[in-house]
This record gives C-alpha cells, structure tokens and sequence, in this order.
C-alpha cells in the first residue's frame, strides 16, 4: 500500500486492530428528548411517592391530598433547580448554547404542566393559583437556565462546579436561611421567603397566613416576578458574556 494512500486514524473502525476490545462511546451533544424522557420518569416516580402514596387512594381527604400535592410540587422545583443542572453541567458543550438550554426548559416545562393543572382538583386551591404556580415554574426554569447557560459556557472543571453550586444555593438557600430561624411563620408585613425557592415556591402559593383556602393575593405575585427578574438578569448576563466570547479573538 502506498504511504501517502494510508488510512487516516479518525476513518478506523471499532473492528479494526487498533480499537478491538476497546469500548468505544461516542460524545454527542445532549439533546432535549433525552432530558424530556429522564424528567417524565422523574415525574412519575414522585407522583408515585407522594400523590399515589396516600393511605387511602380512593378515598378523597382533604387534608392528605393537599399535603401530597404540595409534596409534588416541591419534587418538581427540586428537580428544575438541581436535578437538571446537575445533568446538564455535566454533559458535553453544545455548539449553540442558548438554543441548547432554551429547548430544555421547554422540554422540562411542558411535562410538568401535565402534572401541575391536575392538583388543582387534588389540592382544593383554585385554578388562578395553579396559573401563578405554572408561570412561577417557567420563571423558575428560566432562571435556572440561565444559570446552567452561563455555566455550560464557561470550561469544565472548577467554575462548572462554582455554577452548580449557585443553582444548588437558589434551590436551598432560603430553607436553610428559614430553618435557621425556627421556620417562624411568615409575617404579612414582611417578605415571604417562600416565595425565594423553586423547592418552597409551591407551599407558599397552596397557603395562605389565615389558614383559608389560598387565593391570588398581591403577595403571591413575588412568587412569580422574582425568578423572572432574576432570568432576565441571567440571560442578559449570559448575552453579553456570548458577545465578549465571539469577539475575543482565538489563537
């Protein structure tokens, strides 16, 4: 065979000489149908923990479905503020970062919904807190995106691992903070920490300070504008740390 006809490295196949017996996995970039498959399994398994794990099942209490609905509420902000950065971080860069992380949280959104509207009956609250409890979960994942965008852009290694630690710190932050002081019922006069964690958000929107059935109060609406407030920060943030990236000049 004539040298200059040799075969390129990059053009062997797992059969070849060099790579029998060697496991050979291909990095691809991860895609939004894997995260919408793992997350509806999620899904599952915690509807399975706690609304179909009621005592009684057909038996409708009051009191235990809307202490289980709330339990999946909480599953489900656990799962948009660490389960899927953890995921997420850990993957491969994709080549368009912003479209990337845009399309999960869509695919983490919309599975969700399908879960959420459905409690509405469970729970006993009304349907215009499911809506605030639907638009704080895409503030949420917004907000989260934000975070893994910027996270995903920088390198692999330590300041990944500095991003995740930021969404883990918005996700436990303030039931610590709140833990810290005795879990003191929240003042009307004073902010609802509830409202400060995708974790927490669902139990501060089902509950009112009265012990009435929760109904859309002014307060209610921080539940929803400050996870916005802090997404658009995030995105602003992550776009204009795109264009410095793209106008640094490459050696």
């Amino acid at each position: 065979m004539n040298p200059r006809q040799a075969p390129n490295h990059a053009d062997r196949h797992a059969g070849d000489a060099s790579t029998r017996g060697r496991l050979i996995i291909p990095r691809r970039e991860p895609e939004p149908k894997t995260i919408t498959l793992l997350w509806s399994l999620y899904l599952l398994v915690a509807a399975g923990s706690t609304v179909f794990a009621v005592e009684h099942l057909w038996i409708y209490d009051a009191s235990d479905f809307r202490t289980s609905s709330r339990l999946m509420l909480g599953m489900i902000g656990l799962g948009v503020g660490a389960l899927w950065p953890m995921v997420r971080l850990s993957q491969t860069s994709p080549q368009r970062i912003g479209e990337s992380v845009f399309a999960d949280v869509v695919a983490m959104c919309v599975p969700a919904q399908a879960v959420i509207w459905p409690l509405t009956l469970l729970g006993g609250w009304t349907w215009g807190v499911t809506a605030l409890i639907a638009l704080a979960l895409g503030a949420w994942a917004a907000f989260i995106g934000a975070i893994m965008a910027l996270g995903v852009l920088a390198r692999p290694g330590v300041m990944r691992s500095a991003w995740m630690l930021v969404a883990i710190a918005c996700v436990a932050g303030a039931p610590i903070w709140a833990m810290s002081t005795g879990w003191a019922r929240p003042d009307p006069a004073s902010f609802d920490w509830r409202f400060a964690s995708p974790l927490t958000m669902g139990w501060g929107m089902t509950t009112s300070l009265n012990g009435s059935v929760a109904r859309i109060t002014p307060d209610k609406w921080a539940g929803v504008l400050i996870p916005a407030a802090a997404a658009a920060i995030g995105w602003a943030h992550f776009a204009l740390a795109s264009a410095a990236r793209r106008a640094t000049p490459k050696h």
